[in-house]
């Protein structure tokens, strides 16, 4: 469906996970209760589209127009928002954890409870963008924070951290959040006060380092009690280690077995 002309399409409740809707002109389209999971938008259009309730998690939306989308109640987890324009959309109550907003125009966006919990928006444009009531944990800015310093209200700033300029990395299209370590700021640029590094690794680079699946390891951090639910959640560093201790308790850690495990 790449370069399709699907405008004004009615695709409500619609199932259109992995396809590809590159360079397709899907303004005005409604999209609402849609699941479109690891789906391609590269440089589509949907300006004005209606994507509430929709679940576009993994999908790519580099490089599209989604000036003014409505994408409230949705949510899209993971995905990729490089370089997008989502100019004046809204994106209130939505869950956009892990989300890459690299360079990407948030102006006057309104995040209104949204959840941005460990989302990349290094370079991004905020200026009148609304964060009320958001959360923000281990959200990355560059230099930005002082343009939400009145927007933000009751906003859960936990961990939030500023990166320099100099320090922007472009990310590539896997969709992988840079699992670096957080210092804790406040709302204004430069004013910091140290905390506890939250340095940690994302479920399936644990899986990689233990020869183990995502589903084997988020397994594993359910019987632990641990609140990691996707396989790009960031798990603590202490965590991390809890896990591999009870991998090894019950001999799931193909790498590294009890010593006392014989085949």
């Amino acid at each position: 469906m790449a370069g399709a002309d699907l405008h004004k399409a009615n695709l409500r409740h619609a199932n259109l996970s992995g396809t590809n809707l590159e360079d397709a002109k899907l303004t005005k389209a409604n999209l609402r209760f849609a699941t479109i999971l690891r789906s391609s938008f590269l440089c589509a259009n949907l300006q004005t589209s209606l994507l509430g309730y929709s679940d576009s998690s993994e999908s790519d939306f580099r490089m599209a127009d989604l000036s003014g989308a409505k994408f409230d109640h949705s949510t899209s987890m993971s995905s990729n928002f490089q370089g997008a324009n989502l100019n004046g959309a809204d994106l209130s109550w939505t869950n956009f954890t892990n989300a890459v907003f690299i360079d990407a125009d948030l102006r006057n966006v309104n995040f209104n409870h949204a959840i941005l919990d460990q989302a990349d928006l290094r370079g991004a444009k905020i200026d009148g963008a609304i964060f009320e009531s958001a959360s923000l944990k281990n959200t990355e800015f560059d230099g930005s924070l002082s343009l939400i310093d009145r927007t933000t209200n009751a906003a859960k700033l936990s961990n939030v951290r500023e990166v320099p300029k100099d320090d922007l990395k472009t990310k590539d299209s896997t969709l992988s959040y840079y699992g670096r370590d957080s210092t804790e700021v406040n709302l204004l640029v430069g004013d910091t006060h140290g905390t506890n590094s939250l340095e940690g690794k994302k479920v399936h680079e644990i899986g990689n380092d233990l020869n183990l699946t995502d589903e084997e390891v988020l397994s594993l951090c359910k019987e632990l009690g641990l609140d990691v639910k996707h396989r790009y959640s960031i798990v603590p560093k202490n965590n991390e280690d809890q896990i591999i201790a009870h991998a090894e308790k019950l001999w799931l850690n193909k790498n590294r077995k009890p010593e006392n495990f014989s085949e």
